[in-house]
């Protein structure tokens, strides 16, 4: 484990994203994955570490938590979450391939 590698991987990845994220949402993640989150957090900046958000719980609080930041369960939530977006991702990559 290169402690200095993983801190430069990071960094890459943290600017190679043409868009502002102003938070992404990891929604009931395993168990283990509060151990992961240690090791990540060490190596990504404060403000990335400000808008990286866990919810753990059951659906329900998830999706109450989500509510709390705008993400209404009616409009931007999966059908996997307990929302009602369907999500296509087949189809969207095939309309991807044939814009090009």
């Amino acid at each position: 484990f290169d402690r200095e590698l993983s801190r430069l991987n990071i960094s890459c990845i943290q600017g190679a994203m043409p868009v502002r994220v102003s938070a992404f949402h990891i929604c009931r993640p395993p168990s283990f994955f509060k151990v992961i989150m240690v090791f990540v957090r060490l190596f990504t900046s404060k403000r990335t570490q400000k808008r990286m958000l866990v919810h753990f719980g059951n659906e329900q609080s998830v999706l109450e938590k989500l509510s709390t930041y705008g993400l209404e369960k009616s409009v931007v939530i999966p059908t996997e979450m307990g929302g009602s977006v369907e999500l296509d991702v087949v189809s969207w990559l095939e309309g991807r391939k044939e814009s090009k």
